[in-house]
């Protein structure tokens, strides 16, 4: 047997627990912390009475009612190899190529609850998600009506997964465990080595204070349609123990992800009731305005230096009104499948699917495919990848080589989402470099790739021009026709080239 992590070791002192490997510790703590009133608890043996035959159980169904991270495609809940194996403490197991998902989940299926999953496939990295889950309807009514607890309303609470009485200690030492986690990713991280060190660092003060809105987010969440609001509940739920963001890395990009949903992943009405005293900052039009320069496309950056915005030269061609919810799509089912890698004939059918089937928009895949500069994006994109074959690589924005790891497509695909990823966060860096030498009177208080969050102490009318002028400083020095945006009630505070003297516009 393996020799235990320290990771692993501290597991067992805080929950008495052995587990098998160092992955998806932090799942598993968010799932151990999670509290319920102990009549919930006894009313889920009432319903599922096979639950006490294996710990496991416990565990796996704690992940099937609480957990939130789906899968970008089918939108559902993922169940793949590697977290059941977390589940079932057979992590060892799975290194060793000795584990069998499937005889977890049929010994389930068959002592607590079937339900349905989807298949998987490696070769295709079809991750394996659960399709349908039908709780007993009474326990269903139970559930929902426990989500929508504060944690003060719970009567007797109790730790979800052992039934022990809720512990304050033992709930820190989880989250301790976390971040504990989270920390080592900066032992192996890369150009995101300091940014990923700042985040985990910051004083977790500046995210409790936002608590205090957290009922004012309950009364958006219920105004949301009845489907919607089991996993904004979830997530807010979890918040209450921990509500700082913490991030891990990726082999194959500079960027950085949340370790698991939090606030981040609240939807935008929802997080935004939480953090109404952030400031919300966002490079426009980061993705384009980089490959704009990074393949030479005249169209696109003729587009970008009369300041439009590609979302409503999109909606306009579609002619339908510019939403957010046609902007996330437009986004992440058009735009970015068209620069990063998709073939012509998937990302016809996922906007055909997207835009026609569900938004109702006739021909909408040749409205906006056929437009000059998307045709453009389309040719450098190919030129791109073809100069990439040639080199067998690129260099990114820090001077780093990028090799091929085999010459086929898919590799190149990769490494032109690698490039792109570099210049978003060279662009970006030199607020967090501003940030660190504010006397914490600003401070980057969330990270979302070509985007943050901040708070300022003090002196917004400094601190904003300030992030502003940093960022368009980086732009111009890299040739790349961006700008940093904020929230609309600074859009009157204006840049002095001199420094960081400010004048309001209207007076």
């Amino acid at each position: 047997m393996a020799k235990k992590t320290e990771m692993e070791n501290k597991w067992k002192k805080v929950t008495g627990f052995e587990h098998s490997g160092p992955a998806n510790i932090a799942t598993l703590s968010v799932l151990s912390r999670t509290v319920v009133a102990s009549q919930f608890r006894n009313n889920v043996v009432k319903y599922l009475p096979g639950i006490n035959k294996n710990q496991a159980y416990w565990q796996l169904t704690a992940y099937l009612m609480f957990w939130t991270t789906k899968s970008s495609k089918e939108g559902k809940l993922m169940i793949g190899q590697e977290i059941l194996a977390t589940l079932e403490n057979e992590f060892d197991q799975l290194v060793s190529g000795n584990y069998s998902a499937i005889s977890f989940l049929t010994d389930y299926w068959a002592d607590v609850l079937p339900f349905k999953i989807s298949d998987w496939s490696y070769i295709k990295s079809k991750t394996r998600v659960v399709e349908n889950i039908a709780w007993p309807d009474e326990l269903d009514v139970l559930l929902h009506q426990e989500l929508n607890k504060l944690p003060e309303e719970k009567d007797d609470p109790v730790f979800f997964i052992s039934g022990e009485p809720k512990n304050k200690r033992k709930i820190k030492a989880l989250v301790e465990l976390e971040k504990a986690q989270a920390n080592s990713f900066i032992e192996t991280a890369t150009r995101n080595k300091e940014l990923l060190r700042y985040l985990i660092e910051l004083n977790s003060y500046r995210y409790t204070r936002a608590l205090k809105n957290v009922e004012l987010a309950l009364d958006v969440v219920k105004a949301l349609p009845i489907e919607s609001q089991g996993r904004e509940l979830k997530i807010l739920g979890r918040l209450f123990d921990n509500a700082q963001p913490l991030y891990k890395t990726t082999k194959n990009s500079v960027r950085i992800f949340p370790m698991y949903d939090n606030l981040l992943a609240l939807k935008r009405e929802v997080r935004q009731a939480i953090t109404k005293d952030w400031i919300e900052c966002d490079l426009r039009s980061a993705q384009l305005a980089i490959v704009a320069k990074l393949w030479s496309l005249p169209l696109v950056s003729e587009f970008l230096a009369e300041k439009q915005s590609i979302w409503a030269h999109l909606s306009e061609q579609l002619e339908t009104e510019l939403t957010y919810k046609l902007k996330k799509a437009l986004k992440h089912e058009f735009l970015y499948p068209l620069c990063f890698g998709e073939s012509k004939q998937v990302l016809k059918q996922v906007v055909t699917e997207v835009f026609e089937k569900n938004m109702g928009i006739n021909n909408a895949f040749d409205r906006l495919f056929g437009l000059p500069i998307m045709q453009e994006i389309w040719k450098g994109r190919a030129k791109r990848i073809q100069k990439i074959y040639k080199e067998w690589g690129l260099r990114d924005a820090f001077g780093d080589w990028l090799p091929m790891k085999k010459h086929d497509k898919r590799s190149a695909i990769s490494l032109l989402a690698q490039e792109a990823q570099s210049y978003e966060l060279s662009l970006l860096l030199p607020v967090l470099d501003l940030a660190k030498k504010s006397s914490n009177n600003l401070a980057i208080i969330a990270w979302q790739h070509d985007g943050f969050s901040a708070v300022c102490k003090k002196n917004k009318e400094i601190w904003v021009p300030a992030m502003k002028q940093v960022v368009e400083n980086k732009a111009k020095e890299l040739g790349i026709n961006t700008i940093l945006e904020t929230d609309s009630s600074f859009d009157d505070w204006e840049l002095n080239p001199r420094g960081l003297t400010i004048k309001q516009l209207h007076t």
